[in-house]
């Protein structure tokens, strides 16, 4: 593919993430914005959770009892497949997060170079910094500011593909009133297959941009990362990258 081709290529796939993607938060960050009770603190958080827990157990006590009713399958031209539907329906989010890959562009020896990635949180982790509940439910959503990830990545340029692997920690600050909460990442990026480089290991911070409505899942995170690697040619790489997120 020429390097013509390559970025309008990248363009298209992320103006298909978008739209993929945005109306539904858009929907859902209007109706829910105005009847959000929130507040940010780790003290704070425990405190609104333990309300929270207290809120449910009072309401759970003042409603009436009611017969059991014995769960009954639920079928669709003769097949679970409502079942299915609904499992599928809860999980869409972290589905999309999970495989629709961050699209970016990467500066290697001067010469710019396309990047696809899957920037995976697997561990999120420590106290809850923000928390949200909407009016009238019993659910607590939480931010965790703490996250492991691990992210593969596949690299188009001039001089060939190449696939690469980073592991790393990011911190996000995403207080319950901003629309875009900042953070700060480092990791080490593992040159795995490159046609021009050998087998090396970089060190590789980072900064972000948590765009989103805290402190429900589903986020668009712009990042924007330096690499500087201790063998090869090209050894100061610096990177961007855009993409859906649901932490």
């Amino acid at each position: 593919m020429t390097r013509r081709r390559r970025f309008p290529l990248l363009a298209a796939l992320l103006t298909a993430t978008f739209a993929l993607v945005s109306p539904t938060e858009e929907r859902e960050a209007h109706a829910d914005e105005s009847e959000l009770e929130t507040v940010d603190g780790a003290a704070e958080c425990r405190a609104f959770r333990e309300k929270n827990d207290a809120d449910l157990a009072r309401w759970e006590k003042e409603q009436p009892p009611a017969p059991y009713q014995y769960p009954r399958e639920k079928l669709f031209l003769n097949a679970p497949w409502a079942q299915a539907v609904h499992t599928l329906g809860r999980s869409g989010e972290l589905l999309l997060a999970t495989f629709i890959p961050h699209l970016g562009a990467q500066f290697r020896g001067g010469e710019p170079a396309a990047q696809v990635s899957w920037p995976w949180s697997i561990l999120v982790f420590g106290p809850m910094y923000s928390c949200s509940r909407k009016k009238g439910t019993f659910v607590v959503h939480g931010h965790r500011a703490h996250r492991l990830l691990a992210e593969p990545l596949v690299v188009s340029s001039p001089k060939g593909v190449g696939f690469s692997v980073r592991t790393g920690y990011r911190f996000v600050w995403h207080p319950s009133t901003w629309p875009v909460g900042p953070g700060v990442g480092l990791g080490s990026t593992l040159e795995v297959a490159n046609p021009r480089e050998p087998f090396r290991a970089s060190l590789s911070p980072e900064v972000i941009a948590h765009f989103g409505t805290c402190c429900r899942s589903s986020y668009f995170t712009f990042a924007v990362r330096y690499d500087h690697f201790f063998a090869g040619t090209d050894r100061d790489i610096i990177g961007g990258s855009l993409g859906y997120t649901f932490f």
